[in-house]
């Protein structure tokens, strides 16, 4: 191969790594408020490794009044003593007159104003957390008990430690049942312990069998 030929060749593989760089994966997710799913109109997915969805339909949902005004393009949302405002094209967030930099700007799609969904739930005091297993964003009020909780509550149960080899690991919704499974590591495969449930609204521990 001659060095004309090898630098073309050599060009157009940069050319290509360059243009597929820029393109950034989106796909629609899920959104759980309270263990069941809410609807977004089609406006929830995940880019760039941030989660985005519609301000009014998961602020309304957290409990807040929400708020629209045309002229500024900014959205306000009420909850308690916590009032939160977004404006279409900005990168800043207020929280009771202090002002938070956000991860992206916000945005108006299909009519919709549309910001990173972690900013919002816990501005407005709701727990939020990212379930790659449901390619899910599970909100949970407060007062109520997480994923995160719930695999707490199963390993101090069982009184397994953070240097355990033994896995307490979410598995799925079944209404307002987290199924938790736990299993030992054993060199390639594993070894269930045993499968529970745990209450989303009251913490309760159950064992499955």
């Amino acid at each position: 191969m001659n060095k004309t030929c090898t630098s073309f060749v050599i060009g157009f593989v940069v050319w290509l790594l360059v243009s597929f760089a820029g393109q950034a994966e989106t796909h629609q997710v899920d959104i759980k408020w309270n263990g069941k799913s809410l609807e977004t109109g089609q406006v929830a997915y995940v880019k760039d490794g941030i989660a985005w969805a519609p301000v009014r339909e998961v602020a309304e949902a957290v409990g807040a009044k929400v708020s629209w005004n045309q002229r500024t393009r900014m959205v306000t949302a009420v909850k308690g003593s916590t009032t939160l405002t977004l404006q279409a094209g900005s990168d800043r967030m207020q929280v009771n007159g202090k002002s938070i930099r956000l991860p992206a700007i916000v945005k108006l799609e299909k009519g919709r104003t549309v910001a990173p969904i972690r900013v919002i739930t816990e501005a407005l005091g709701a727990k939020v957390e990212w379930i790659g297993l449901d390619q899910a964003v599970y909100i949970t009020e407060a007062g109520k008990i997480s994923v995160k909780e719930a695999e707490e509550r199963i390993r101090k149960q069982l009184g397994i430690g953070a240097s355990s080899k033994t896995v307490v690991e979410f598995d799925h919704l079944e209404g307002t049942q987290y199924g938790i499974h736990v299993y030992d590591l054993m060199g390639s495969h594993t070894a269930t312990r045993g499968w529970y449930y745990v209450d989303l609204h009251s913490g309760k521990v159950d064992s499955m069998f």
